[in-house]
């Protein structure tokens, strides 16, 4: 299982992240099971993740009624939570995280900060868009030309 808690002192808020892997059975192999939550107040692994019996569904019980939301094993739902609760406005920030803590070598510093830093952007539309609104512009009432400047 991780497990992390999120504190904002000035503003007394908590945020706990958690992710609990298990296997069906004493024999399952290869990847274990998963599933995702969240809460809006502490959870501690010794107080909230222990004392359920070896049936996962009366630790999902247990959790649930402690306050948690579970996500189930998908991660989308649960990545939306923890980008709100953390107040990542969005995807892209929360990938380009996930891309620095696990790269090993970046090659070209340039291309790494292009390619997930940036969002795709068409400059050429852009400049044709400032061109257009600019062109049907009229000068303010009170402007006055001087003629070319000297």
């Amino acid at each position: 299982m991780i497990l992390g808690v999120f504190t904002n002192y000035a503003l007394d808020t908590h945020l706990t992240l958690a992710q609990v892997f298990y296997w069906t059975s004493p024999t399952s192999t290869g990847q274990p099971e998963r599933f995702y939550l969240t809460a809006e107040h502490p959870l501690s692994i010794d107080t909230d993740f222990t004392g359920f019996g070896t049936d996962i569904t009366d630790l999902r019980r247990q959790l649930k009624q402690r306050g948690a939301t579970l996500h189930g094993s998908a991660y989308t739902q649960y990545g939306k939570a923890l980008r709100r609760g953390l107040g990542i406005p969005g995807e892209q920030a929360l990938e380009l995280f996930h891309q620095t803590v696990s790269m090993k070598a970046v090659g070209s510093l340039d291309e790494f900060v292009r390619e997930p830093m940036l969002e795709p952007f068409d400059a050429q539309a852009a400049c044709r868009q400032d061109r257009r609104s600019t062109s049907t512009r009229s000068p303010p009432a009170t402007a006055k030309w001087y003629g070319p400047a000297r």
